[in-house]
């Protein structure tokens, strides 16, 4: 028999942590308001890359 248990965590960064996760944040937003906006220019929904994507994101936008 498997049992299931939850466990709730709270992470507490560091002030340089939360540097690095704020400048993460903020790079990711704007590479989402970018590519919203060319989407909106071109008036067409489309797919891109990481590597078609220009920004310092760790992961696929």
């Amino acid at each position: 028999m498997c049992e299931r248990v939850r466990v709730k965590v709270k992470v507490v960064p560091t002030k340089e942590e939360m540097g690095v996760l704020q400048e993460s944040s903020d790079e990711y937003m704007g590479v989402v308001n970018r590519v919203v906006g060319e989407m909106v220019e071109e008036k067409k929904m489309w797919k891109k890359r990481r590597k078609e994507v220009c920004g310092d994101v760790v992961s696929v936008v």
